[in-house]
């Protein structure tokens, strides 16, 4: 999960894999995301950026593909060190073989999140 930052502009990636065992099925996925920030203002305090998320597998050895993408993009801005008031507008979609017959099947959403945090 390589992170760099070079003055204000920050990349987070993620690569992982996992699988069942052979008695449970032997199926597997394989996550992959990119995370690409500017941060900016006096004390950084602002930020603009996007994310891209994809996770593809089986769910069983041998089982359809199941696809599953995702794309935000946003910005942010620490109010204080622990609030964090940002928006974001996201789109997903699921795709493959897989989601056949169920509730998934050829499912996409889009949408504005507007969202407030405090954190500790």
């Amino acid at each position: 999960n390589p992170f760099v930052k070079y003055q204000g502009l920050e990349f987070f990636g993620i690569y992982e894999v996992v699988s069942n065992a052979d008695d449970q099925g032997g199926g597997f996925f394989t996550q992959l995301a990119g995370e690409l920030l500017y941060r900016f203002g006096p004390d950084e305090q602002l930020y603009a950026g996007g994310r891209y998320n994809t996770v593809s597998g089986e769910m069983l050895e041998g089982s359809p593909v199941m696809n599953i993408q995702r794309l935000s993009l946003g910005a942010g801005w620490f109010l204080t060190e622990n609030i964090l008031a940002k928006f974001e507008y996201v789109t997903q979609t699921y795709d493959g073989a897989g989601w056949q017959n169920t509730k998934y099947a050829g499912g996409k959403f889009d949408g504005l999140v507007i969202e407030a945090v405090v954190g500790f």
